[in-house]
């Protein structure tokens, strides 16, 4: 599977190669997903695999996200990052921020976007 989503010629079998991996968790997934996100050439694949991050158990992908929301160099995948943190939050209720799991704000140069976390300034 971690063949598939870094050698694989279809950017779709890559996607679902990341999606399937973070369902197992741990800190070589989340290196294979992080790879993904910073070196695939694929915008999409980078969009799956930041989504791929809010699907590894217990929110272990939720620290990650917040790094590729803050720092990643492609704006359309700083935007699903944005985008997939406000989910997290809102289905994770007070719960996951309020155990400080998430303190941060995020600003994103595409679309005006938003982020503030623990109720703040939401917009996307």
């Amino acid at each position: 599977m971690i063949r598939m989503a870094h050698d694989d010629p279809s950017t779709r079998v890559r996607g679902q190669a990341i999606f399937w991996l973070a369902q197992a968790g741990g800190k070589k997934v989340a290196q294979q997903i992080t790879d993904a996100i910073d070196n695939d050439p694929e915008t999409e694949v980078k969009k799956r695999a930041v989504f791929a991050l809010t699907q590894m158990p217990e929110h272990e992908g939720v620290p990650m996200l917040i790094q590729v929301a803050k720092t990643n160099r492609n704006p359309v995948v700083r935007k699903q990052a944005i985008f997939w943190l406000r989910t997290v939050s809102r289905s994770s209720g007070a719960g996951l921020f309020g155990r400080g799991v998430v303190e941060v704000v995020v600003s994103c140069h595409v679309a005006s976007c938003q982020l503030g976390v623990e109720g703040q300034n939401i917009r996307g």
